[in-house]
């Protein structure tokens, strides 16, 4: 990333972390499938988020695209947006890691769609097109933002709970290219620094041993994209609320995924609509019988997803 654009020549206030206490308290439950959080917008963290989740699984950073009111490709013609940018990632993170810390928060790098990259760019269907670890490759110094964003969370700021997730990868290659580009901005693997993959495409289930193979720490997978893509129907379409998410053949990919990680000693978090729309005992019993590692929910989900699985797990244990 070039010089001008390093986050320590941007003047930079002292960042008070503020923790509000939630409306809605979220109970205290101990459970040995870790319960995580989703968040796009880390401002509004409460103390009970913090204390009863394990963690932040899931941070997103596309909504600071909002704050612009541009596209990306506008913003990365702009030093001044590249450093406005770059401060918003950084005082997001920041927020997040401080008031988490010593939990691990993994940032999601940018996933932004090709409507959000540049208006002029038409896709028939948005979640197939140009995004996620592809764009992250192809787009001016998008990926050298976010780094220089968690360098100086965790190198000048000490926060060395901030760990990476790579988004919406439909290669091997991608993968490996990404990594690269991690490994050469300073980013060394190591206990307190790791690096997961997502497993969002049917492409990257297929391959999942050659994922693992590529040497990663963990894989999130995210029903978001995966469940419309096993299905062929997208789920802003009437078609896609006739089917039942069993119908996708997810949970006995679930199943597969964590064997076969395990083998690798791997962690495997699972988000997405699986969980926040589809908490059926039924559902949620076939979740913790898959062993998965972690699961990562929206605050307002919390709640009820972890009464759930300490139900699905005693009655486990019970049998």
């Amino acid at each position: 990333i070039e010089d001008e654009i390093k986050i320590e020549d941007i003047p930079v206030k002292k960042i008070e972390i503020e923790v509000k206490r939630a409306e809605t308290k979220v109970d205290i439950i101990d459970t040995a499938t870790s319960v995580m959080l989703s968040i796009t917008d880390p401002s509004s963290l409460s103390i009970d988020e913090v204390v009863n989740t394990d963690g932040i699984g899931v941070m997103r950073a596309e909504y600071l695209l909002s704050k612009f009111g541009t596209n990306m490709s506008e913003v990365l013609k702009s030093k001044d947006l590249k450093k406005q940018l770059t401060q918003n990632i950084y005082t997001s993170l920041y927020k997040a890691s401080s008031a988490y810390s010593p939990k691990v928060v993994i940032y999601r790098l940018a996933d932004f769609k090709s409507d959000q990259i540049d208006e002029s760019i038409k896709e028939n269907i948005l979640p197939m097109g140009v995004r996620g670890a592809y764009s992250l490759l192809h787009m001016n110094d998008l990926l050298e933002i976010e780094l220089e964003a968690i360098r100086r969370v965790r190198n000048i700021d000490n926060n060395k709970n901030v760990w990476i997730s790579i988004p919406y990868i439909r290669s091997i290659n991608e993968l490996k290219e990404v990594k690269q580009r991690i490994t050469d901005y300073g980013f060394k693997r190591s206990s307190s620094f790791k690096v997961y993959a997502n497993i969002e495409t049917p492409a990257m289930y297929m391959n999942l041993d050659k994922v693992l193979d590529a040497d990663v720490d963990g894989i999130i997978v995210d029903t978001n994209d995966l469940l419309p893509l096993l299905l062929g129907s997208d789920y802003s379409s009437m078609s896609f609320k006739s089917y039942k998410m069993e119908d996708s053949g997810i949970h006995e990919i679930l199943d597969n995924i964590v064997s076969k990680c395990n083998k690798y000693k791997v962690p495997v978090i699972l988000t997405g609509k699986l969980i926040e729309d589809n908490l059926s005992e039924l559902s949620i019993r076939k979740i913790v019988e898959s062993g998965i590692t972690a699961v990562s929910v929206s605050r307002d989900k919390v709640n009820e997803v972890k009464k759930q699985i300490a139900k699905a797990e005693a009655n486990l244990l019970a049998n």
